[in-house]
């Protein structure tokens, strides 16, 4: 995603992450895998899973919107 600047468009993609990583955590449970290392050992070439980076500066701004 790019650098995003407005509140409103922060907070869709914060919950996109949230999403996601709900849906992660079902599929390692499923493979009972504690961690995404362990999981990407586990899985093909085709099913292993990235990692995601989230960078917030200006947190209290973000809160206070």
């Amino acid at each position: 995603s790019p650098i995003i600047n407005e509140p409103e468009k922060a907070l869709k993609a914060l919950k996109w992450a949230v999403d996601v990583m709900n849906r992660r955590y079902a599929r390692l449970k499923e493979l009972k895998v504690r961690n995404i290392y362990e999981y990407n050992e586990k899985v093909d070439e085709k099913e292993k899973m990235s990692r995601i980076v989230i960078i917030v500066d200006e947190l209290a701004d973000l809160m206070m919107s």
